[in-house]
């Protein structure tokens, strides 16, 4: 069972459960909510009435939020909202994470 006070914690910081764009994470906790959370929970109230304003298809259409690939010395991050038409490419040194 969800525990919807954490989840509502999270939710005060983020627009969606796995970051700044929806995904396969707010699909699984969005099929798990039987119905609208209580005005106890106002940001897991809000996250729910904005996820349930996309059709099952654009649900269909998240996948993860972030994925990552290693490019010899860089960290290639890409971010993808594909309901929202956001494609952000954030590229960073592997050499600013190792020890030296």
């Amino acid at each position: 069972m969800l525990d919807q006070k954490e989840l509502n914690v999270l939710l005060a910081d983020q627009s969606y459960i796995s970051g700044p764009c929806p995904s396969d994470q707010d699909c699984l906790v969005f099929d798990q909510l039987s119905e609208c959370p209580s005005d106890n929970f106002p940001h897991l109230r809000r996250w729910f009435k904005h996820f349930s304003s996309f059709n099952l298809g654009e649900r269909r259409s998240f996948s993860n939020a972030n994925s990552s690939s290693n490019l010899s010395k860089f960290k290639v991050v890409a971010y993808s909202c594909f309901a929202l038409g956001i494609n952000l490419l954030i590229i960073t040194s592997l050499a600013a994470n190792q020890d030296e």
